[in-house]
């Protein structure tokens, strides 16, 4: 098995991490950028993609009174080899381009053997992110890099619902039977193995493992495969290359659970059990972290506080980080309160066992969460160095 430390959902250090703000975003998210600048290391810069100058300039303001001095580009201008925070302008029109906050779904980046990056982008992003990179990142320049070269295939499943690591995939199954009966074609794994390996010698992706194959009923609120799946690169002390799964536990502020939401919860732990004994099976070895679900008020409705939906970093002679969303930020009032609180306890507990620095994002995620991401969906490793 040939480790592919350069082209990994964990592995290397993060260089260059995206994010993104619009006209349509404001304290929340700015808060949730924040929060991340303040615990990401030396060594990464936060590359801010704005829609239009005016939201550059006005959310520079507002970084600025909070102490942090970031600088506007645009795409016509290179980006610093090292910076701290860029925020990244289409042109000087004022004119608004539009897409979501969500960067992580639209594509993937990857080392090219020209210094540069390659654009892979995924044939699953939604509404007008699916033409974000091909209208517009495909122009970045990185000084000391090469440009962008965008690839002319798709990637078939969107960045959330694809993890890999050393010589294997992870993929979503309803996505990539999606993909395949859209193509016309009976397998995508094979040319899913051929688009990721690209030129690289030595072919590291070898195996492909399409989670939650067993079914055709995906939960709705584990529609993404990092909703509930977290890749560690580290082993269990069998061996095993370890996998945290997630384990949903229903918290509720009113004075018992809806019997609609516990029967749901107990369906995802279902599917997630399944999903458990796949990786077994598969030679992983599994850990189960606590996920809470949280029933609103007075409501059959509930939304996933997913752990899962991390950053990790691994790099050789370092100890591994992972940066976890702050969930039990602005709940002090609700009666799950303390419940939830026990829950990111655990997961921190779970992290540090296997050996990684817990770094809280503390911010508040849950005017997302109910949007199915948290804080790997609205980031995006563009760059993983070794040094």
């Amino acid at each position: 098995m040939q480790i592919n430390s350069l082209f990994s959902s964990v592995r290397g250090k993060i260089k260059i991490l995206l994010v993104a703000v619009s006209n349509n975003d404001g304290a929340d998210q700015y808060g949730r950028i924040l929060a991340l600048l303040h615990t990401l290391s030396a060594h990464t810069g936060l590359l801010v993609w704005c829609n239009s100058r005016a939201v550059a300039e006005g959310f520079a303001d507002w970084l600025g009174q909070r102490g942090i001095q970031a600088e506007c580009r645009t795409l016509a201008e290179p980006i610093p080899a090292q910076f701290r925070c860029v925020l990244l302008t289409p042109d000087d029109s004022g004119s608004l381009t539009f897409y979501s906050h969500w960067v992580r779904d639209p594509f993937l980046w990857k080392p090219n053997a020209n210094g540069g990056l390659t654009l892979l982008e995924s044939q699953d992003a939604q509404h007008e992110d699916a033409l974000w990179g091909l209208l517009h990142l495909k122009n970045l320049h990185f000084e000391g890099a090469g440009a962008v070269a965008l690839k002319s295939r798709a990637v078939p499943v969107a960045g959330g619902n694809i993890l890999f690591d050393e010589d294997f995939v992870l993929v979503g199954a309803k996505q990539l039977r999606q993909s395949a009966a859209f193509n016309r074609q009976s397998d995508y794994t094979g040319d899913l193995l051929q688009l990721l390996n690209g030129d690289d010698k030595g072919q590291p992706f070898q195996r492909v493992i399409v989670i939650g194959e067993h079914t055709e009923q995906e939960p709705p609120k584990l529609i993404h495969i990092d909703l509930y799946l977290s890749l560690t690169g580290q082993r269990d002390a069998s061996g095993h290359y370890l996998v945290f799964v997630g384990q949903c536990e229903l918290l509720s502020g009113a004075s018992s659970p809806d019997p609609d939401l516990s029967r749901s919860v107990a369906q995802m732990n279902v599917y997630l059990d399944a999903v458990e004994k796949q990786l077994l099976d598969a030679g992983f070895g599994v850990l189960r972290n606590p996920v809470p679900v949280l029933q609103k008020r007075n409501t059959k409705e509930s939304y996933l506080c997913s752990y899962n939906n991390c950053l990790t970093e691994v790099a050789d002679g370092q100890q591994a980080l992972v940066w976890l969303a702050r969930l039990s930020r602005g709940q002090e009032a609700e009666g799950w309160y303390e419940d939830l609180l026990r829950l990111e306890q655990a997961n921190i507990d779970l992290w540090q066992g296997a050996g990684f620095e817990v770094r809280l994002v503390d911010a508040n995620f849950h005017t997302i969460l109910d949007d199915q991401g948290s804080l790997h969906c609205m980031t995006n490793e563009i760059w993983r160095t070794q040094t």
